[in-house]
């Protein structure tokens, strides 16, 4: 059993349809990423693909699938980030909610996430040597002052969630327990409030 054989005539119509999308659509990040847009039906059809060429026993998809689907004008770069879309769609959306950022492609989503994941594992680990070390309440306060510095919203955002999911808590939760931690540990705070 051959690739050729396999590619359905349905699959062509698609990959040609969303070829036909990249080439000619507006630049519309939601309406890429939406149910019906082009980043979902892509990265749909490439994991079709990439399970027809792992049930023929090859490791990728093959250029001649590629054509016999009629993607061969899609680039590979967007080939993958359609499927790399896909296959993190909850998180993605997830941070594009929490981010409140206005995303043009999944290119600098995909930055932003993993920027933010950098910036919130630096952070995890950095609380975690501290609370190693016997640090006095001067130094951890100048420690978190410096890590804000480097901290961005998205970052923010994704460590959030990351507690959250971590827990099994609201994003929510999360929130209003740092908002009362923070009324807490801020003497400005409490002044203003009270």
């Amino acid at each position: 059993m051959t690739t050729e054989t396999i590619i359905t005539e349905a699959m062509l119509t698609e990959g040609k349809a969303i070829a036909k999308i990249v080439t000619d659509r507006k630049k519309t990040f939601k309406g890429d990423i939406a149910a019906d847009g082009y980043v979902m039906r892509l990265g749909n059809l490439m994991q079709q693909l990439e399970e027809i060429a792992k049930q023929a026993g090859k490791k990728r998809v093959s250029s001649k699938m590629i054509k016999d689907a009629g993607l061969n004008s899609v680039s590979s770069a967007i080939r993958c980030e359609a499927k790399w879309f896909v296959q993190n769609e909850t998180e993605a959306r997830e941070f594009i909610k929490a981010s409140k950022k206005g995303f043009t492609n999944v290119s600098a989503l995909k930055t932003a996430m993993a920027k933010a994941a950098k910036a919130a594992e630096k952070a995890e680990a950095s609380t975690e040597s501290e609370s190693e070390s016997e640090a006095t309440e001067g130094e951890a306060s100048e420690n978190a002052t410096t890590e804000g510095a480097t901290l961005d919203v998205s970052a923010i955002a994704v460590a959030i969630h990351a507690l959250a999911s971590r827990d099994g808590k609201s994003v929510y939760g999360v929130i209003d327990e740092i908002i009362d931690l923070f009324e807490e540990t801020n003497p400005l705070t409490s002044e203003i409030a009270a």
